[in-house]
């Protein structure tokens, strides 16, 4: 993943403001280059030291008619086995990997063009349910959760998408033109996908679509038709039977490798507003292939330092004997700018979590995280900024990817570097 947003973050910087010394402000030609590198010691892996990296290109040249053209790409590097308590300096398998890239053709707002590689789905791109980029500041993990808005989320898989602005709004188009293990869809191309949103008259609008993935509905028919070890008529990776290349012959798109894809069709429309200095939102979204709906609204009240945010989501069946639990969260925050805490809760359908994450900025260049909720139990984190992109890293937490940072499991001391 981290591949894939530095890809993204330098064509998005090729497309607005210059990223890097050698492209040109007002041409935009030229070449960028981006990077980052982590090396570190966490007491979960063997041998105990670990080591990551990205090298981002940007190669860009204006065309006579106006147009921008772009290509980004890059190699990175990564620790893959931390599950099997390897690492790169043990024996461990490491990632090295140079198939991250992106080709565009654009104007020179970005707006208005063509991108084809590792970018993301038109809907992933647009919607928004209960959360709003604008300005709905609900914190990640109590962020309206909706069971019927399970659009596909593009993780390394080459997809081709156009854009354009017109009225007022943003609107995209794309289309998989191949999986993250390159396979092809019998029929070229898998899973339209539409996507637009505006500002008209104070209000923010969004609305997305996404047909059926032919490809992965007819591997969810595989495994379906292939009873597992408890004659449910599903296999998943707990049967003793279970093994992937099962679903993936003969280049069928497989929905355990590409898990961030959705077979389903879905529409989703969501409208948000400020009243009386109240952020606030109405989002629904219909999963045509499950026959299930969404109805959720969210808000957020700043008062001061102080805000409370809020989200209540209706569940809804075809089959009223099916309806999921309703979801529903609320959170309280503080933040200075030496001091921040919010206490959160939330219920997911049934899932429910109690949470508290806290910031102290000790100086100018050292700031301590402490939290803990039910989910990831506790973690704490002090983070040094030694300047220009450097920092030092000390951190423990009891599970991994636990908070604001997606600190490892166990005790890791690290430093990090951004160019």
């Amino acid at each position: 993943m981290k591949r894939i947003l530095l890809a993204s973050a330098s064509l998005v910087a090729f497309a607005g403001v210059a990223a890097a010394d050698h492209i040109n402000e007002d041409t935009q030609d030229g070449v960028g280059l981006t990077g980052s590198a982590e090396i570190g010691y966490n007491d979960e892996i063997e041998n105990g030291f670990f080591v990551e990296g990205d090298l981002g290109f940007t190669l860009a040249r204006e065309l006579n008619n106006g147009l921008l053209a772009a290509v980004t790409f890059n190699l990175g590097f990564e620790d893959d086995d931390d599950e099997d308590g390897d690492s790169v300096f043990g024996g461990g398998d490491d990632d090295l990997s140079a198939g991250d890239f992106v080709i565009s053709l654009t104007d020179r707002s970005g707006s208005n063009g063509v991108h084809f590689g590792d970018t993301s789905f038109a809907a992933e791109r647009h919607w928004f349910g209960t959360t709003d980029a604008s300005g709905l500041s609900i914190p990640d993990a109590y962020d309206g959760a909706m069971a019927a808005d399970d659009f596909s989320e593009q993780d390394g898989e080459t997809v081709i998408r156009g854009d354009s602005g017109f009225g007022g709004f943003n609107t995209s188009v794309s289309y998989i033109v191949a999986d993250a293990d390159g396979d092809t869809p019998e029929d070229d191309l898998d899973q339209l996908s539409i996507g637009t949103s505006g500002v008209v008259g104070g209000f923010t609008f969004n609305a997305a679509y996404q047909s059926e993935s032919d490809e992965l509905l007819a591997a969810r028919a595989e495994r379906d038709a292939d009873p597992d070890d408890d004659d449910d008529g599903v296999l998943d990776e707990d049967d003793e039977d279970f093994e992937d290349e099962d679903f993936s012959a003969g280049g069928r798109f497989d929905d355990d490798e590409d898990d961030d894809l959705s077979g389903d069709e879905v529409f989703g429309v969501s409208v948000g507003s400020t009243f009386a200095g109240a952020d606030v939102r109405l989002a629904y979204a219909n999963n045509r292939t499950d026959e299930e709906s969404s109805l959720g609204v969210s808000g957020r009240v700043p008062v001061g330092p102080v805000s409370v945010a809020a989200y209540y989501t209706l569940e809804m069946a075809e089959d009223e004997d099916e309806d999921p639990e309703d979801s529903y969260g609320v959170s309280v925050g503080y933040d200075t700018d030496q001091f921040g805490v919010t206490v959160a809760y939330e219920n997911e359908q049934g899932d429910d979590d109690t949470s508290i994450d806290a910031r102290f900025s000790a100086t100018e260049d050292l700031d301590i995280f402490v939290g803990y909720s039910r989910d990831e139990e506790g973690y704490a984190a002090a983070e040094y900024d030694l300047g220009s992109g450097a920092r030092i890293l000390a951190s423990f937490a009891e599970t991994d990817e636990a908070g604001p940072r997606d600190y490892k499991e166990g005790t890791t001391v690290a430093l990090s570097l951004d160019f």
